[in-house]
């Protein structure tokens, strides 16, 4: 709150309260006084600032304040009337140091998080009762020690204090003392200065206080002296002027006066009409413990402090009055327990407490302006559900509120179009409604109705009629009728069985009115839904006496039958079992064997196996197992027979049918060669001549090589000879040098990759080709015949590679002077080709 930074005075009170986002009260630097000043309430506040605040003519109400944590009002000087200071359950610091007198009572209650009373540090006088009570942290009463009088002094439930140090100048108190429940008081050190108390003394229910020799200098007590559950037994010191009874006086056992004559026990030994004083501890009482009647026996009872009530499930526990529990504590709102017997009132948003501290009065924004409303304000109170704030302007009849919530038109009655069909207006919101043909307004003056025809004498209708629009309607027939054709009013008797027959199945009869009975013909009988028939099936009836299978031939009828493998005897009712391999062998092509009752087996002679239609036989071929044991060739010849024989170029080895060797074409004559035969492949084979020789025309003997004079040197194409190198051979353009140094073979592009033509390659000369299909790779002879084709490679492998691959296994073989000729032996014959 950082407002009214200038103000000074204030002659009523000044309440901030109730708010939920105040966090500190700093804005009235310079207030000096007011009359109440009432802070609570207010969740979030956690500063207090009043620097200059010094007189307050009324009460104070500093409470109920869940997060303040800091007060600071250095020169608050006095009190008129009451403080109540109460509830701020986390404040850490606060400070009053010119406060020197409270007119009315002091309340320090519920400050869990304060452990002394330094701020009050000048206090001298309370002009109505002390109460110290509930305050979890505080140790003792330092702080108070300028306090001189008190008109009531009230000390309970604080449970961490253990002496009451910081009453040192405290002399008299004008009414009463109360010192209870202190479960940590271990003596009354701080009461020295005390002389006279004009009320009672009550000292009680402290259970570790063992001596109350902190009241040495009390002299005169007005009313009764109650010390009771403590742990002392008697005082150290002597009363006088105790003017009314000594209630429970823990002297000589306990002794009260006898009451019978009056005496009390006022010494070490009592005398012989003392007897036993109620004890609250041996009765168990939490609180007091008062002796009733003597009527012959003495009556005790348990009695509670004030603020505080007996539980009457046990009539000796004390607990605390709620007074919020009676009509909400006087509150006319809120009512929060802050103690024994003790409430603070509070009100919701939009209302402020009043002056009595209970009632709420709700804040009435209609009076200043009225509100702001063009016509009336109406002041509704907080949280209604019509308005965020706390008024709603409305119109008079005729007008209606605008957008702003303030102002006010007058109504155009058709302007919202509530009329279903056709409005008039009337003026100031007025409207009438009217309906189209066929139509009737209805009671609501708004809603337009379609005029129901049958309403009135039925719509004319002999038996049913139905609205179908507005004043249209259609007539209709109840089960059973049918409606008249010529006039559509007409309701006539319907004959079911002329419509799908009545929903019989078979004979429908008609009874009356939609109403026919289903019958069926001979051999049927009617169907349990009374409509459909079922056939009368003879075989039900033991099977009609057939000895196998009974066959229902029609309604009422039936054949005898047999299973398969049986036929029928000439009486129509037994069977007798067919041997199934008497008739065309049982299908078996071979052998039949009868099994049983429409059983047999076929199976097959010698050398034949059954096929997989378990009736045909088919010869067992040996060469589809293995190859019938043959490693080349097995030719079928019988029955589960065969022979085997080799590929071309292969033989049988050394006594054996069935295994092959290959045919080595230079065994014969050394292939005819003069110098080196060397086996390629399958009757392939190549002649060669050592180094120092060349291979003669005839492709099998060898000359002696000199140089490039005689026969060009052994040279196919271009010869060069010197001294260091002897004879060197090279080829011409399109053509490579040969594996043997002498020969040059055509470039053949069909080896690489085909040439790229897509079926067949045909080389054509040096390193020419031609790309040609499969249709034209044979010409036609003089006789229409085909001719072999000049030159087939084998697939994969050229004739140079194969002479490349020679040289290599050839390895001590030089390349100079060696010449090759490559043959191939025909399949049928010896003859040979030079290629």
């Amino acid at each position: 709150m950082n407002g009214f930074t200038e103000l000074l005075d204030v002659s009523g009170y000044l309440r901030i309260s109730n708010h939920y986002n105040l966090e500190t009260i700093s804005g009235l630097q310079n207030l000096s006084s007011s009359d109440d000043l009432r802070i609570f309430s207010n969740d979030k506040l956690k500063n207090i600032s009043l620097p200059k605040y010094s007189l307050c003519s009324g009460f104070v109400n500093i409470g109920s304040n869940n997060l303040l944590k800091h007060i600071d009002m250095v020169s608050l000087t006095d009190i008129v009337d009451e403080f109540n200071f109460s509830l701020n359950s986390v404040l850490e610091t606060f400070s009053f140091p010119s406060l020197s007198n409270v007119g009315g009572y002091l309340k320090i209650n519920l400050l869990a998080s304060i452990n002394d009373l330094s701020g009050f540090s000048a206090l001298t006088t309370v002009g109505g009762y002390l109460q110290i009570s509930y305050n979890d942290l505080l140790l003792n009463l330092k702080g108070l020690e300028h306090l001189q009088t008190t008109a009531g002094l009230r000390i309970y439930d604080n449970d961490v204090m253990i002496n009451l140090e910081g009453l040192s100048q405290l002399t008299t108190v004008t009414d009463y003392v109360m010192i209870a429940n202190l479960e940590s008081l271990i003596n009354l050190d701080g009461l020295s200065s005390l002389q006279e108390i004009q009320g009672y003394l009550q000292i009680y229910y402290n259970p570790i206080l063992d001596n109350i020799d902190g009241l040495n200098s009390i002299k005169k007590i007005d009313d009764y002296l109650d010390i009771e559950r403590n742990r002392i037994v008697c005082p150290s010191f002597d009363l006088v002027n105790v003017s009314g009874s000594i209630a429970n006086y823990e002297c000589c056992g306990n002794g009260v006066p006898d009451t019978n004559n009056n005496e009390f026990c006022d010494g070490p030994t009592c005398s012989e009409n003392c007897v036993v004083a109620c004890d609250s501890i041996l009765m168990g009482c939490e609180h007091n413990c008062t002796s009733g009647q003597y009527v012959g026996v003495k009556i005790d009872n348990c009695t509670c402090n004030e603020g505080y009530y007996l539980d009457t499930n046990n009539s000796k526990s004390c607990l605390e009055i709620d007074p919020c529990l009676e009509n909400n504590g006087g509150c006319n709102q809120t009512c929060e327990k802050i103690g024994p017997n003790l409430q603070n009132c509070s009100c919701g948003e939009g209302y402020i407490l009043g002056d009595d501290l209970k009632s709420c009065i709700v804040i009435n924004h209609c009076e200043d302006n009225n509100g702001g409303c063009n016509h009336t304000c109406r002041n509704v109170g907080p949280h209604h559900p019509e308005s965020p704030s706390t008024r709603i302007c409305e119109c008079f009849q005729g007008y209606e509120l605008q957008e702003d919530g303030v102002s006010c038109i007058e109504i155009d009655g058709c302007q919202e179009n509530l009329c279903d069909y056709n409005c008039t207006n009337l003026g100031l919101g007025e409207y009438n409604c009217s309906c189209e043909e066929n139509y009737y307004l209805d009671i609501d003056n708004h809603t337009c109705l379609e005029i129901d025809p049958c309403l009135e004498n039925n719509g004319g209708c002999n038996q049913t009629c139905l609205k179908t629009g507005a004043n249209i309607r259609e007539c209709g027939c109840d089960t059973g009728y049918y409606l008249d054709p010529s006039d559509n009013i007409t309701c006539l008797e319907i004959d079911t069985c002329e419509q799908a027959n009545g929903g019989c199945e078979q004979v429908c009869t008609h009874v009356t009115a939609g109403v026919n009975l289903c019958s069926c013909l001979e051999g049927f009988t009617l169907n349990p839904d009374l409509s459909t028939c079922a056939e009368i099936n003879k075989c039900d009836d033991n099977d009609g006496n057939c000895a196998q299978v009974c066959r229902k031939t029609g309604p009422g009828t039936f054949e005898c039958d047999c299973l398969n493998g049986f036929e029928l005897l000439e009486d129509g009712f037994n069977c007798i079992e067919v041997d199934t391999c008497i008739q065309n062998n049982g299908g078996c092509q071979h052998n039949c064997q009868h099994l049983g009752p429409n059983e047999r087996e076929c199976s097959c002679r010698s050398g034949y196996t059954l096929g997989s239609d378990d009736v045909s036989c088919q010869e067992i071929d040996p060469c589809e197992s293995n190859n019938g044991g043959c490693e080349h060739i097995c030719i079928h010849t019988g029955p589960n027979t065969r022979t085997c024989s080799c590929n071309h170029g292969f033989e049988f080895e050394t006594g054996s049918q069935t295994k092959c060797k290959e045919i080595d074409a230079c065994g014969d004559n050394n292939g005819m060669c003069a110098q080196i035969c060397t086996h390629v492949d399958i009757d392939t084979y190549v002649c060669s001549c050592n180094s120092g020789f060349k291979l003669h025309e005839d492709g099998r003997n060898c000359i002696e090589i000199t140089n490039c004079d005689d026969e060009n040197g052994g040279c196919e194409q271009i010869c060069k000879y010197n001294d260091n190198t002897g004879v060197v051979c090279s080829c011409e353009t399109g053509y490579y040098l040969g594996p043997d140094s002498f020969t040059c073979i055509s470039i053949n592009p069909c080896n690489t990759h085909n040439a790229g033509c897509p079926e067949l390659c045909v080389h054509t000369g040096p390193n020419q080709y031609d790309c040609v299909s499969h249709d034209s790779t044979s010409e036609e002879t003089e006789h229409g015949e085909q001719s072999e084709p000049e030159s087939i490679e084998r697939p994969g492998i050229s004739a140079t590679t194969i002479v490349a691959i020679l040289l290599v296994f050839l390895g001590g073989v030089t390349a100079l002077g060696l010449v090759v000729y490559w043959g191939r032996k025909k399949v049928m014959g010896d003859e040979y080709e030079l290629m």
